[in-house]
């Protein structure tokens, strides 16, 4: 994971997961970019580009990035990208890598008039709990670990 995530960065992050209502591989793409996932998006600055994108590019992800340098024809279709807002696995294991130790709680209820919460304590913050609600509980992992690390960079 990067050092340092641009809080505006992560505050867009935040806004976005909020507005979820469901899982969202672009979402899940960029969630790994800013947890230090070699993720590409369109930018020909960069040197990463859609064929039929016009400079500066159109900001849209186009795949993990490794020594092959070859993307699916879909990124969407990557089976390396974890689907963070869709897999309790995939954001559980997240969490452990990005926040070690962290002791997480979940509560979801049968009824889906309430929605799901999911609370962090990371060990390094002296015992403050990030807490979220979201439509499912992937999302509200999601963002209870935004809302960490966003405190963690400030």
């Amino acid at each position: 994971m990067p050092d340092t995530i641009d809080a505006a960065v992560l505050r867009g992050l935040i806004e976005r997961v909020e507005a979820a209502t469901g899982p969202d591989r672009e979402l899940d793409a960029r969630i790994a970019a800013a947890t230090g996932m070699p993720m590409l998006f369109c930018d020909f600055d960069a040197g990463s580009y859609h064929g039929d994108c016009k400079s500066p590019g159109c900001g849209k992800p186009l795949g993990l990035s490794d020594e092959r340098r070859s993307y699916p024809n879909r990124w969407e279709d990557d089976e390396r990208l974890p689907a963070f807002t869709a897999s309790l696995d995939a954001i559980t294991a997240l969490i452990g890598r990005v926040l070690p130790g962290c002791w997480q709680r979940h509560d979801v209820w049968p009824s889906t008039e309430r929605p799901a919460q999911a609370s962090l304590t990371p060990l390094t913050t002296e015992g403050y709990c990030y807490g979220a609600t979201a439509p499912t509980l992937p999302l509200a992992l999601c963002l209870a670990l935004l809302r960490a690390l966003e405190a963690r960079s400030t």
